[in-house]
């Protein structure tokens, strides 16, 4: 349906834990109006992405970097195509630079936001998610073995590959989907039966569900390949596409790490002894560390495996976290809370 530039770039992964938003220096500004032109920062990447152009008997489009908010990226394209009116010219994107290996099986979540408008909706074009995913972990990113698109608008009556084969509930909209073949390429569109949904929050990994236990997807040997969200141009303009927003995360189930060592427990405040028992957090694609936090003496002795954490173990300053334990890192506060980082 369409093709993206071969990119290698340096991959991310999303970590569990909130990232501070990084701002955008001004140099990174950007108006990418070559073909494929191209930036990347901050763990997204922006393409002006203008594959089927010659298809066109005139016209021409430009992407535009506009910033960033709320730890996502703020962008928009202006573009104006004329003839071959069922041929789309073009799919510029922003996507979420993804680690190259991951299964969707392996996903917990990939959590989504985005806000968008177009300035006419007397054009040709759709805005849509597209995901690609491929057994071949190291597989080009403008093919795979099956393609995901969560469309928000269909304007002027185009429409998607294949045909209906349901209507359904998911994130909280109702979806017609259709599914057919590019290629050798299964695609799975879900569209709006009607309207467009210009603000969308959902978690990406429940259409991947849906497709798993209704239609085979083999989840546990497709690779996540690209992540992605843009507006497939067929005809019309001039008109400008703008994301006020736009946020990504992959976010990884990890096992309990087997290395986490076994700690003696130090004594407290009140001269108590608090048991140290681990858990395993996620921190990003390569590391784990092992959190060790303290239950109260009396629970130890109660045999209760669950783990409580009581403020009677923790020195003055501990910051409670929601489960109404603390947590300490290893700067200045050893003896309380001991952070390993542990390869996978």
């Amino acid at each position: 349906m369409k093709t993206t530039l071969f990119l290698l770039a340096a991959a991310t992964i999303a970590q569990a834990s909130p990232v501070p938003e990084l701002d955008l220096v001004p140099r990174q500004q950007k108006a990418l109006c070559e073909l494929y032109a191209y930036w990347s920062g901050n763990g997204y990447e922006l393409l002006n992405n203008l594959w089927g152009k010659d298809s066109a008997t005139s016209g021409s489009q430009c992407t535009y970097l506009d910033g960033t908010a709320n730890g996502g990226i703020q962008w928009s394209t202006t573009w104006t195509w004329k003839g071959g009116e069922n041929n789309v010219k073009s799919y510029p994107y922003v996507g979420r630079q993804v680690a190259r290996g991951k299964t969707i099986a392996s996903i917990q979540k990939m959590p989504t936001s985005v806000t968008w408008q177009y300035s006419t909706e007397n054009i040709r074009a759709n805005v849509a998610y597209d995901v690609f995913t491929s057994a071949d972990p190291n597989g080009p990113n403008n093919i795979g073995d099956y393609e995901l698109m969560v469309w928000l608008a269909r304007l002027g009556n185009v429409y998607p590959i294949g045909q209906k084969v349901a209507t359904v509930t998911i994130a909280g909209h109702t979806w017609d989907l259709w599914t057919g073949y590019n290629g050798k390429m299964r695609v799975y569109s879900f569209i709006p039966p009607s309207g467009t949904i210009k603000s969308f929050t959902a978690d990406i990994k429940d259409f991947f569900k849906h497709l798993e236990q209704n239609y085979q997807y083999p989840a546990s040997t497709q690779n996540l390949i690209i992540f992605q969200i843009g507006s497939e141009a067929f005809t019309g303009g001039p008109a400008t596409f703008k994301c006020t927003q736009f946020t990504a995360d992959v976010i990884i189930h990890l096992e309990p790490h087997a290395q986490c060592p076994l700690l003696p427990c130090p004594r407290i405040s009140g001269g108590r002894c608090c048991e140290c028992r681990k858990s395993h957090v996620p921190d990003d694609a390569r590391n784990r560390y092992c959190e060790y936090r303290m239950a109260p003496e009396t629970q130890v002795e109660r045999g209760r495996a669950e783990l409580v954490v009581g403020a009677e173990c923790c020195g003055a300053g501990s910051q409670l976290s929601s489960a109404g334990g603390a947590r300490r890192t290893l700067a200045g506060q050893l003896g309380w809370s001991i952070l390993f980082w542990v390869l996978s």
